[in-house]
């Protein structure tokens, strides 16, 4: 049920469910973490997103799996708390993955922090050399503050590279 309110923008629903499940003394899955923590991050509840995976493992002697880090930089990066979520990546139990860079990248975009976002940017492009994210995110963080030389350095290395973006497309099926 938490998950399901959470995917459908039912945050109030989400975290009162969960709630209850605490009272009910119900042992929540790692599934159930992630689906409260995500949908705090998206109500920009950041405090309460907090004390979710805080207590994963003061409450229920739970370790945080991977996807629950992830919920917590989103939820960190997308509230503008961004140095939060560089020490998150910087210190949890596991190797950062390319989900996790590109969170905090879109986040530095959104939030206008050149500097992190060319840190992320350079620690995306390590790990997948041929992924054109880091490259357009970056693009996108220069070119919303107004730094187009350094976009177009940014869209000029990808040529370089080999690289380019993939146009979109989207349809309706009638």
């Amino acid at each position: 049920m938490v998950m399901a309110y959470a995917h459908h923008g039912l945050v109030g629903q989400a975290v009162e469910t969960f709630e209850k499940m605490k009272l009910a003394v119900l042992q929540p899955s790692q599934a159930s973490f992630v689906s409260v923590t995500s949908a705090c991050s998206h109500l920009g509840f950041v405090e309460q997103g907090c004390v979710f995976f805080k207590s994963m493992k003061l409450d229920y002697g739970m370790d945080p799996s991977p996807d629950n880090y992830g919920c917590l930089v989103d939820l960190f990066s997308r509230n503008g708390f961004l140095e939060d979520a560089k020490h998150v990546i910087e210190t949890m139990p596991f190797p950062p993955w390319p989900a996790i860079w590109r969170s905090l990248l879109n986040s530095c975009r959104m939030h206008e922090n050149k500097e992190l976002g060319e840190w992320a940017a350079e620690k995306l492009v390590q790990l997948v050399l041929e992924n054109d994210a880091a490259y357009v995110l970056l693009s996108k963080v220069y070119s919303e503050e107004g730094s187009w030389s350094d976009a177009a350095k940014v869209w000029k290395g990808m040529r370089a590279r080999g690289l380019g973006k993939d146009p979109g497309c989207s349809w309706i099926e009638i």
